[in-house]
């Protein structure tokens, strides 16, 4: 596999080394180009003698259609080869080296002239990708407006060029000794409170007095960390970079789909009831870890691009220019004898590396004069083109192909279809065959003897099939070549079962794949708890021990931590692999050991986010800070704030507080236990400098902060 880190330029284009065979290269095209075959360029322009009428009313003016390749010449090749095997020669004489063949997974190709709002191109038409095989042929159809004809027929004439074409591609490469991790943390929290009052439960004339709050609080943190042991390249690591921000913000996107929301129960008033509070509070916490490590297959992009040079700037294959008529054609289309059909056909299938021997494809159209016509392809990039005159009739022909396969005398033939496609093309996925690759990624065989991959199949008209493969260090690759007589539609699934050194067994869940399986670690995920200590750790609480277990029944897997904390170390951060980030469940257990040497046991708790706090702050103590700013003490002399909790004599706790300027003051109340209410009762006296009193009724809250009002009504 092409090995991102080991490159030179040689001949002007980038050169990689591979992973495994130091003898092996791939050679990087430097820019798309026009395609040849046998000695002719893929290339045509048409031009309308009479403007033809499209569906919207407008006319368009022609068409431009061409074959762009991302390949390179045989010649550059050969020379490469030369100075690859003379490189070699200094160290081992008589070394043969050879180029590979880069393993494209996907990619695209588009033109960059189509910004101009159709007054000159009305639509431009290709694949969905390139062949992703041999030259990476990508065919473009150029449906031009009448000014659009005129102007590239002289725009493409001369020097220079016009057509600008750019590849998005992505090939598998083995990473460098780097890592890189992105995470997510997010935190909110939201609260609602209601407090109402009636004076007169019964009848009459009463005073109703109704207070709401609501508080919304929200944190979030993305992070991208990048960790290599040697120098890296810098565009590889803003590659990676870039790759792991894309996953952290597409997971991120799909777990802000779940809102906190808010309180939407009962907020109305009960008969015959004199005082209502109600408190609604919820916290959600969200952590998401992503990690790639070294030498993990992973799609890295290459995206060349270039302007086409005009074809009258080029020469042939015997160095003579290239002609504008050759390859340029006037249509009088208010004639019916000139109209044709051009249809060009291709193979989408890599026959040097498949059990394809050769696909026959038989064409009919039905004219005046019906036109047979039989083509053959022995080679990936073969093509052929089926024209006639349409006689005045539709531009549908019918097709059918037949798949000759290597090592099976049966061969796989689709009956006739209807098309009006101009570009006919037959892929992998068309013939007949189910091909699929299982090869080794960044597994440890040393830790991981053996991988057992079970791939399934369910063709249409035939029985199920499933094969399995076993992976070790002596056989890292496997492939499945099966014909199947009819187009492969259905998903691949497959799992994968490791056999790991100490003969414990951890499976995967059944997953889907196009054409390649990569075997890589089971433990490609990362989870990550923080343990955060809430209480008093200087003076009451001497330190809180915890112990905390991963636990994966369905996988049998499970791994443990344990810690402490105290008032030097707050908090604790376990990150631990897994096979899955959903699945498992966190469990903790430990004790709180006092200043006062009493020690309370925390039960076996199952953790149901990222983050667990412990300590008694929250589950023990009621702190609640008194806050005197609103109050202008130029006119009040003094405020005596009575506190109480509890109306159990034995439990009851009483606190006075007295103000004389705007210092806050902090009550802390011992609670019984850890289902206590939280709720207290406050009431105050203000004594005003002139002499008077005005006092503050008496009234029941939970408000940990508590703002004392700037006077009493009178």
């Amino acid at each position: 596999m092409l090995k991102i880190d080991q490159v030179q330029t040689l001949q002007g284009l980038q050169v990689y080394g591979d992973d495994r065979d130091e003898l092996t290269y791939y050679v990087l095209p430097e820019q798309p180009r026009f395609r040849w075959n046998q000695g002719k360029l893929v290339f045509k322009y048409l031009k309308f003698r009479s403007p033809r009428k499209r569906p919207d009313g407008s006319f368009g003016g022609g068409f431009i259609i061409f074959d762009a390749e991302f390949a390179v010449d045989e010649d550059v090749r050969t020379k490469i080869i030369a100075d690859l095997t003379a490189q070699a020669g200094r160290a081992r004489p008589g070394a043969k080296v050879k180029l590979g063949t880069i393993q494209w997974a996907k990619g695209t190709a588009k033109l960059n002239f189509v910004s101009d709002g159709g007054m000159l191109i009305e639509s431009v038409t290709n694949p969905m990708s390139p062949s992703l095989f041999g030259n990476n042929i990508t065919p473009f159809t150029m449906e031009l407006s009448q000014e659009g004809a005129t102007f590239f027929e002289q725009a493409l004439q001369g020097s220079g060029g016009v057509i600008q074409v750019s590849y998005e591609m992505n090939a598998w490469v083995k990473l460098p000794p780097i890592s890189g991790t992105a995470s997510f943390h997010s935190n909110k929290y939201y609260e609602f409170v209601q407090h109402i009052t009636d004076d007169n439960p019964t009848c009459g004339d009463d005073l109703r007095t109704e207070e709401i709050q609501e508080k919304i609080r929200s944190s979030e943190v993305m992070k991208v960390e990048i960790t290599s042991s040697i120098v890296t390249n810098t565009t590889v690591v803003d590659n990676i970079r870039a790759s792991l921000m894309n996953t952290l913000e597409q997971t991120v996107a799909k777990k802000m789909l779940e809102q906190l929301g808010q309180y939407d129960g009962d907020r109305g008033m009960i008969e015959d009831y004199e005082d209502i509070r109600r408190s609604y509070k919820k916290i959600k916490i969200d952590d998401f870890s992503y990690t790639i490590t070294e030498s993990s297959a992973s799609l890295w992009p290459f995206n060349p691009q270039g302007t086409l040079p005009n074809i009258t700037s080029l020469t042939d294959g015997g160095g003579k220019p290239i002609v504008w008529g050759d390859y340029a054609q006037t249509i009088d289309l208010d004639d019916p004898f000139f109209r044709t059909l051009d249809v060009t056909v291709r193979l989408n299938a890599d026959l040097e590396n498949l059990p394809i021997h050769s696909v026959d494809v038989h064409l009919e159209f039905d004219g005046n004069h019906p036109v047979v016509q039989d083509l053959h392809f022995g080679k990936a990039d073969d093509t052929g083109t089926f024209s006639c005159f349409l006689d005045g009739k539709p531009p549908e022909y019918r097709y059918s192909y037949r798949v000759n396969f290597k090592d099976t005398a049966q061969p796989y033939e689709v009956a006739a279809r209807t098309s009006k496609l101009e570009e006919l093309t037959i892929g992998v996925d068309d013939t007949g065959l189910l091909l699929v690759d299982v090869t080794a990624g960044n597994i440890d065989f040393a830790k991981i003897p053996t991988a057992l991959v079970t791939v399934r199949y369910t063709p249409s008209t035939l029985p199920p099939i499933e094969e399995q493969y076993v992976l070790d260090s002596g056989h890292p690759t496997h492939r499945l070549e099966k014909a199947i007589f009819e187009p492969r539609t259905n998903a691949v699934t497959y799992k994968i079962d490791y056999r790991t050194a100490d003969g414990k067994t951890l499976s995967t869940p059944w997953r889907e794949t196009a054409r390649q399986i990569y075997v890589n670690s089971p433990f490609n995920d990362l989870r990550q708890v923080m343990v955060v200590a809430e209480g008093d750790l200087s003076t009451e609480i001497e330190s809180i021990m915890v112990d905390l277990t991963y636990t994966d029944a369905p996988n049998d897997y499970s791994t443990h931590f344990s810690g402490a904390l105290d008032k030097d170390n707050t908090f604790l951060d376990w990150s631990f692999p897994v096979l899955d980030h959903a699945a498992g469940t966190v469990t903790y257990s430990g004790s709180i050991r006092r200043q006062d040497g009493t020690v309370e046991t925390i039960e076996p708790t199952t953790a149901t986010t990222g983050t667990i706090t412990i300590g008694e702050h929250v589950e023990r103590k009621l702190a609640v800070t008194v806050v005197p700013d609103l109050i202008d003490f130029s006119q009040v002399a003094l405020v005596r704030v009575a506190l109480r909790y509890g109306t159990d004599p034995d439990t009851r706790q009483d606190k006075d507080l007295l103000f004389r300027d705007g210092t806050s003051v902090t009550w802390t109340v011992e609670l019984p236990d850890k289902s206590s209410p939280r709720d207290y009762s406050m009431s105050a006296v203000y004594y005003l400098k002139d002499g008077s009193q005005r006092p503050l009724a008496e009234a029941s809250t939970d408000d940990l902060e508590l703002v004392l009002p700037p006077l009493p009504p009178v």
